[in-house]
């Protein structure tokens, strides 16, 4: 019987362990999309900038002006580009956020059930092993 305790002993730990590490890997999964969002967020405002900037010369100049406004729509498309990218990252990490709570939520059901459980297991198993030794020390009388 104690074998069958130090087995629901050694389960134990190692489900803390397992439930340990899916914390760890989902706050790392959120966290490497909320640097990835930030970097197409930082991009796109330096983008946004560059735009503008070849807006501003554009618009001060009064001849030959060609050449300034290639600049200028290569920036624009430039910018464009790096919104959209910005807007996926935003929507995925929206998504991965959503999950992340939800599996935290499950995490958490899992671990209640599992502290309950495994208690209630080690607890029948002792009773069970008191009822085994009793009988034995009867019958070996």
């Amino acid at each position: 019987m104690r074998t069958l305790a130090d087995g629901l002993t050694t389960y134990q730990r190692g489900f803390q362990a397992a439930i340990a590490s899916a914390r760890s890997d989902m706050t790392r999964a959120v966290a490497d999309f909320q640097v990835a969002t930030a970097r197409s967020q930082a991009s796109f405002d330096r983008a946004a900038r560059e735009a503008a900037a070849r807006e501003a010369e554009l618009a001060r100049c009064t001849e030959r002006c060609e050449d300034l406004a290639r600049a200028h729509a290569r920036a624009v498309v430039h910018r464009d580009e790096c919104r959209r990218h910005r807007d996926r990252h935003k929507q995925a990490l929206a998504k991965v956020e959503r999950a992340a709570e939800d599996l935290l939520a499950t995490i958490q059901a899992v671990e209640g059930a599992a502290g309950q459980t495994i208690p209630r297991g080690r607890k029948h198993i002792q009773e069970y092993a008191t009822i085994l030794d009793q009988y034995l020390q009867r019958s070996a009388s």
